[in-house]
């Protein structure tokens, strides 16, 4: 039986095939295909489209919010003003004098 003689590598030549491999594998994973780009480019669309919904969103609840402060506003004011009065008329009935 004839013996296979393996062929000897030295550990330069085996550190430059290994990096070899990585730079042929990074230059790989780092070229973007048109579909890739095309990809990208329809989620960023789609993204921009809902954050322009959520703007539009935002700006609705704020005005919502801004006319519910206004309407809280006028309701305590007038509620005050009742008890104000409601104070008075009881002070005028029992003729205490009120002091501010």
């Amino acid at each position: 039986m004839k013996k296979v003689r393996k062929k000897q590598i030295t550990l330069n030549e085996l550190a430059r095939m290994v990096s070899q491999g990585f730079s042929e594998t990074a230059k790989k994973s780092e070229t973007a295909t048109k579909q890739n780009i095309k990809s990208l480019v329809e989620r960023m669309d789609k993204f921009e489209s809902k954050m322009g919904k959520l703007e539009g969103k935002t700006e609705n609840l704020e005005t919502k919010t801004s006319r519910i402060e206004a309407k809280l506003d006028r309701a305590l004011y007038k509620e005050m003003a009742r008890l104000e009065e409601l104070i008075h008329q009881i002070a005028r009935k029992t003729k205490v004098k009120l002091e501010y």
